[in-house]
């Protein structure tokens, strides 16, 4: 069954997000990380971020079970 094509854009740049959180998560930590750090190595609003993920703890638990 072929997959929607928005449905694999969307998976494809929240596969970016996660990829940029990790990133970040690696470099500062949690503490020192926040939204708009990832949303400026992505080139997006912390606001286009919310589309995404909810917050910061939704954010680093994906990268989680993404690892």
């Amino acid at each position: 069954m072929a997959r929607n094509p928005d449905e694999t854009k969307f998976q494809l740049q929240r596969d970016r997000v996660l990829s940029a959180a990790a990133y970040c998560f690696n470099q500062k930590g949690y503490s020192g990380t926040s939204l708009k750090d990832v949303a400026a190595i992505l080139g997006l609003t912390d606001a286009a971020l919310y589309y995404y993920v909810r917050n910061k703890e939704e954010l680093v638990f994906q990268c989680y079970v993404r690892a």
